[in-house]
């Protein structure tokens, strides 16, 4: 989730949080911060190696 988002409205942040907040069975679900990123976060990990390593750190592996 981008810290400021000039496309996509704060309102889409709850429903993101309630699909997360869902009982899901087995299903898993990552949602990284990303507080200094915006809506292009491609363009944002393109300089930023580290952070771009962790973030698909935390993404989950396919079950």
């Amino acid at each position: 989730m981008p810290g400021t988002d000039a496309v996509i409205p704060p309102e889409v942040t709850e429903v993101t949080e309630a699909v997360q907040d869902a009982p899901a069975g087995r299903a898993r679900f990552a949602r990284p911060e990303l507080p200094e990123a915006g809506h292009r976060s491609g363009l944002w990990f393109r300089d930023r190696a580290e952070d771009r390593r962790a973030f698909v750190s935390a993404v989950p592996a396919p079950a």
